[in-house]
């Protein structure tokens, strides 16, 4: 019940249960905002305005049970990163990336050669339009219909920029434990 007080406390404008929300949410948003921009400064931008757009829009917010709150905060803040990203790459760039790229796949066995914090650097360093699928695909759980509709671009291109994506991921970790060796 602690989350529905809060709650009751933003729709009221109370600037302690802002600041609240912020210190509480504001790391796992960030980590999900640099997932989809791959850099820092533009993933603080996009958690500056995605608290801007909770406390705009908390009114409206419908309480569901613990978790329901970071579950919503968490589809505002990945809705601006897409809103972002579209923006930036005006004419659906996600289907002008790079063609005819072919490697083998992550497996596991070279996965599990990582921490989750150099996976996570791996996926940052993807080029935008593998990061965003990949992200929306892994992460999210959106089928490639979905990710198509919400990016604007045809579900054979989500699902060959998933396929360049985790081929790219797989080089960019063999070469990292190559370099290693």
């Amino acid at each position: 019940m602690e989350e529905l007080a809060l709650v009751d406390r933003l729709k009221a404008g109370d600037r302690e249960a802002q600041k609240e929300l912020y210190d509480r949410f504001a790391g796992h948003l960030m980590s999900l905002c640099q997932r989809y921009m791959g850099g820092r400064e533009e993933a603080e931008d996009l958690l500056h305005d995605s608290f801007l757009r909770v406390f705009k829009a908390v009114r409206g917010f419908e309480w569901r049970g613990e978790g329901s709150l970071r579950g919503w905060m968490d589809r505002v803040a990945v809705n601006l990163c897409i809103e972002h990203l579209r923006h930036r790459t005006a004419k659906g760039a996600c289907e002008e990336l790079l063609v005819g790229e072919s490697a083998d796949e992550p497996t596991i066995e070279l996965l599990d050669c990582f921490s989750s914090a150099e996976l996570f650097e791996e996926v940052c360093r993807l080029p935008e339009g593998y990061r965003t699928i990949f992200n929306l695909y892994y992460v999210e759980g959106l089928s490639h219909r979905e990710i198509a509709d919400l990016l604007g671009i045809k579900e054979r291109s989500s699902s060959s920029q998933l396929a360049r994506a985790r081929a790219s991921l797989a080089r960019r970790l063999m070469d990292k434990k190559e370099q290693e060796r």
